[in-house]
């Protein structure tokens, strides 16, 4: 190809009609590095798309659809577009959740994913966006939290919550607000297992935090205000849906479960 024959030329690739995936890949591999004259040519690039998109400053490219990226050759850079505005214009501070390319359940779970591994940036990405949503809509405690997934959020918000894994990912993000998890959202057979297995197994584990704030919300439910309130309390007064987590969280029928958390969460008291 004539690309080779004269490889210091500045070649546009963009003008060719078929180019390499190789050169595409190089040439983002030189952004990347810091090659200042492949930063020249993608961002000459980058203006033309722009041109071609009706955008005319760098606020508008939050409103690029993904079909129309994926419809340009931009993606054989392999450099995500965000993350090419964030170094092109670091005066700007981007909210990549707002980029409607990003705007997916591939792109919202990996975040989450990427938050739960304790990845830096993703959790402060994840902050940011939190954030602005306690903003918008007015949310100073746990309590509020809970009633926007229920009654505020509109349902395009709650679902990209749910992409997000909001109910294991807010807690992680805000490690010292007393948030429970299962008022957020749905969690599956492995984080209540987990949950009883570490809390029950040492007294200084994070998660004995957590199983605190269940059953302390049971003992709310059931109307008990001491620990030897438990001693009137029969099984067919439980919901089930408690009986079931407690299950799971010990491995033990609900009875001898509940007392096993019981022990956990009031260890001075003496149990009969």
């Amino acid at each position: 190809m004539v690309i080779g024959e004269w490889p210091q030329y500045k070649w546009r690739l963009w003008r060719f009609p078929h180019v390499p995936s190789s050169q595409w890949r190089l040439l983002g591999e030189r952004v990347l590095s810091g090659d200042r004259e492949a930063q020249d040519l993608v961002k000459e690039f980058c203006t033309e798309l722009a041109t071609s998109w009706g955008i005319s400053r760098p606020e508008d490219f939050y409103c690029v659809m993904s079909h129309q990226l994926a419809q340009s050759p931009w993606p054989k850079l392999g450099i995500p577009l965000d993350t090419y505005l964030r170094i092109s214009y670091p005066s700007i501070k981007w909210k990549v959740w707002k980029f409607k390319f990003n705007d997916h359940y591939s792109w919202w779970h990996a975040l989450g994913e990427d938050v739960l591994a304790e990845q830096q940036e993703a959790i402060e990405t994840a902050r940011q966006y939190l954030e602005e949503l306690e903003a918008t809509y007015m949310l100073h405690k746990c309590e509020d939290w809970y009633d926007a997934m229920k009654n505020r959020f509109p349902d395009t918000e709650v679902l990209r919550l749910r992409w997000l894994q909001v109910e294991k990912v807010l807690p992680r993000v805000f490690p010292n607000r007393p948030f429970k998890p299962w008022r957020l959202g749905e969690l599956d057979h492995s984080w209540w297992a987990i949950l009883g297995q570490t809390a029950l197994a040492s007294s200084d584990h994070p998660n004995n935090q957590l199983l605190r704030l269940f059953v302390e919300e049971l003992e709310s439910v059931l109307g008990i205000k001491n620990a030897s309130d438990w001693y009137r309390i029969r099984r067919s007064q439980i919901p089930q849906t408690y009986l079931n987590r407690i299950e799971i969280m010990t491995g033990r029928k609900a009875t001898d479960g509940l007392f096993l958390l019981l022990q956990a969460v009031h260890p001075s008291h003496e149990w009969k």
